[in-house]
């Protein structure tokens, strides 16, 4: 299976991100504000960058952007006392293993293009790819990831009760599409202003916003399904 060439770059600039953010996440606090702080403003700087001649898509992204981080805000700290942090957790987890199911099994299987104008390297496969890892991400997280940190740290780490199988189901699939919704709009814009990436702050992914474009949708969805479902 052939390899983009930037995929080694782009796994190292994983490795070093991600036990940055999932401890920023963990602990909470000053960390925490930093990260989603910083995260905010350097997508919003890009996103200047990307609209400053289209009013309409710069007060319209300004928007999207800011409501997203606040749900995530709110998903973290003050939605639940006691489930903040793994609420957190399980959603990054489902985000990120949306992203490598799709790529892989994309790369894979290619066929049928999703939305060729949009975004002409994402294909079906690469989405029913990304379903299925969502999927699997979440029934670890809810029954080994969760409760192995819950024991190793300290015990908050644990989802609440009622996550049944047809609702870690539901939400892992939710999840996958919505992220990708999220992906795909922020494509659109990109292609609309004519621009490849939002940025080239991190190595072989681009932007801040080439990075989190599926948490920025899947944070107020999951949160508002996990309101619907009174978890």
């Amino acid at each position: 299976m052939p390899f983009d060439k930037s995929l080694t770059l782009r796994i190292v600039s994983a490795a070093v991100l991600m036990p940055v953010v999932l401890w920023a996440i963990m602990y909470g606090g000053l960390p925490f504000y930093i990260l989603v702080g910083a995260g905010a403003a350097i997508s919003l700087y890009e996103w200047f960058g990307m609209t400053k001649s289209k009013s309409l898509w710069l007060v319209g992204g300004v928007v999207y952007l800011l409501g997203c981080f606040a749900a995530f805000i709110y998903l973290r700290l003050y939605y639940s006392q006691d489930s903040g942090v793994p609420f957190a957790l399980v959603l990054l987890l489902c985000v990120w293993a949306t992203d490598i199911g799709a790529y892989f099994s994309g790369k894979t299987i290619g066929g049928p293009k999703m939305a060729p104008t949009i975004s002409p390297n994402k294909t079906w496969a690469g989405l029913a790819g990304g379903v299925v890892s969502s999927v699997v991400a979440f029934f670890l997280f809810v029954y080994y990831i969760g409760p192995f940190l819950g024991e190793a740290i300290w015990s908050t780490n644990n989802l609440p009760e009622g996550f049944t199988m047809p609702i870690i189901i539901g939400l892992g699939i939710m999840i996958a599409i919505v992220g990708q919704i999220g992906d795909l709009a922020i494509s659109m814009v990109k292609r609309k202003v004519g621009v490849k990436d939002t940025g080239a702050l991190i190595p072989g992914h681009g932007g801040i916003l080439d990075r989190i474009d599926s948490l920025l949708l899947a944070a107020p969805a999951f949160l508002a399904a996990l309101m619907v479902f009174g978890l």
